[in-house]
């Protein structure tokens, strides 16, 4: 398969890397927002979207995985195994034109509406105590020759 990347790797935070864990953007606050947006991420469609985290941004100490995808034509960057598992039934569905993973709620304000009105604390940023941006694990388009629609998934439905 010279066409199709598949990337498995076991990260791991080494000692290294213990007093540079800056660098690692694993939460995105309000004041980071629009770099993010100008930079592209969580922007796009197919080809040419951009998730929000990518694999390189997380000191994740699990089974981390990157593989070009046969719907897309893209490489996916997936967090975990159960995500990973889900992606590739979601890749051969065949009513399955675009996935995009790590896509980002937005705008915050609505997640912030929604997590007052259900009675949740919204996640933030521990340092600075301001609201993050939070993503759902997948967005997958479904299409057919009559309609195109789009659903959101959280690799957790999987199990249940």
């Amino acid at each position: 398969m010279p066409d199709t990347l598949i990337k498995h790797q076991k990260n791991s935070v080494s000692g290294r890397f213990k007093d540079r864990m800056g660098r690692y953007r694993t939460r995105i606050d309000m004041d980071r927002l629009p770099q993010m947006l100008k930079a592209g991420y969580g922007q796009g469609i197919g080809l040419g979207y951009r998730p929000w985290i990518e694999v390189m941004h997380l000191p994740s100490r699990g089974l981390v995985c990157r593989v070009r995808g046969l719907t897309t034509g893209r490489v996916h960057h997936l967090l975990s195994q159960m995500e990973t598992m889900y992606w590739y039934a979601l890749d051969w569905a065949p009513s399955v034109v675009d996935i995009r993973e790590q896509f980002p709620l937005l705008p915050i304000e609505d997640t912030l509406r929604i997590a007052e009105r259900l009675g949740y604390r919204h996640p933030r940023h521990p340092q600075t105590r301001r609201p993050i941006v939070m993503t759902t694990d997948f967005l997958v388009t479904i299409g057919d020759h009559s309609r195109t629609g789009a659903i959101l998934l959280r690799s957790s439905m999987v199990l249940k």
